[in-house]
This record gives C-alpha cells, structure tokens and sequence, in this order.
C-alpha cells in the first residue's frame, strides 16, 4: 500500500505536466512510474533517448529553442508510430542533470493494458501525425522543393484542398475525403496516419 502510495505521489508530479497525460487515470500512471528509467548527464553533455518521452527530475536542458527545467518534459512526438513524422531535436545538459525515461515500447505495453487510455493515447498521436504532415506539407511549398518521401503527404492535402474547394460545408469535405480515398490507395496516404499514429496493441 505504501509502496502504490508512493507511485501514485511520484506519477502525479511526474506526468501531470506531460499533455498526453493529462486525463489518464492513477492505476495507469502507477504503471508507468514503475517503467520510468532515470539517466545522469553532466553539464554540456548531450540526451541521447530519441524513442522515449522523457521528464526532467533535477537540473535544465536546451531543446529546440526552449529550457526545459523540473517536471518539464520532451518526446511525446514519440507515441508515433511512423518514424519520419516524428520531430528529431537533442537536448543539450545546461546544468547536472536527471533525466526520468519512459520508452515507447513500455508505454504501449500500459497502454495496450488500459482501454480508456489506449483512446486518449490514440487520439493524441493522430492529432500529432496530422500536425507533423501539416508542417511537412507547408514547408514544401513554400520552399517549392518536393522530396519523394513525401508524395504520399502531398497526395493526402490535394484530397482535402479537391474537397474543400467543391463545398464550404464540413459533413460534405468528409464525404469528398471518403470518396477520393480511392485517389490515394496506391500511396498508403490514408493508411500511413490512421495506422501508423496510433499506439499499437
């Protein structure tokens, strides 16, 4: 009992600022405390957990622009399932630092365990691989430099853009989406977002 108590204390401070994990409830943060792995780092040295969400315990890093200090965490890109779309930044140690992981592979094992999680985790990892296709498709035209890699992007917002430009109202832009899909079929467009960013189980 002291020993779940504990957990429960430690998985609230720890998680509580991680967005993903904002309504999962305290039997699944107890899991995932017993799954988190901690890491030392001197000052300077570099964070190298590319496939885990990680939350600061003690010390400040630099990532992407932003210090992330106690409680703050990074990687949630990493409930993405399709490697390519998730965002690849090293934190650098601005002091000594420990750092709490939590691979992916143990958070879909939890997840896999827990129904009402598996949902939210799963509807955050679409909106994420949604928002990362949406930045990949921007970036490419504006720098009109297209990388094959890509088509199946492209493929999937000329759909939307066909769709939206035949109505202004949002039940008929579904439709047209459902019934271009075909248009798409040979790329995996579709597949690869609803498939490949949700946590598997």
């Amino acid at each position: 009992a002291l020993r779940g108590s504990i957990l429960e204390q430690m998985a609230w401070w720890h998680f509580d600022s991680v967005l993903i994990f904002k309504k999962t409830g305290s039997r699944f943060r107890q899991d995932i405390a017993q799954r988190l792995r901690p890491h030392f780092y001197e000052r300077q040295e570099r964070v190298d957990l590319l496939d885990s969400i990680c939350v600061i315990e003690r010390g400040m890093v630099f990532l992407g622009g932003r210090v992330i200090t106690r409680f703050g965490s990074f990687g949630t890109d990493n409930i993405i399932n399709h490697s390519k779309l998730r965002r690849l930044f090293f934190a650098k140690c601005l002091t000594h630092t420990e750092v709490l992981e939590l691979h992916r592979n143990d958070l879909f094992e939890v997840v896999g365990r827990r129904p009402m999680e598996r949902v939210l985790i799963g509807r955050a990892a679409l909106c994420l691989a949604l928002l990362r296709a949406t930045q990949i498709y921007t970036h490419e035209m504006r720098s009109q430099i297209v990388h094959a890699e890509w088509n199946w992007v492209r493929q999937l917002f000329d759909v939307a853009e066909i769709a939206v430009s035949r109505t202004s109202s949002v039940t008929p832009i579904l439709s047209g989406l459902s019934a271009a899909r075909q248009d798409v079929q040979e790329s995996g467009a579709v597949e690869v977002i609803r498939s490949g960013s949700a946590a598997p189980g």
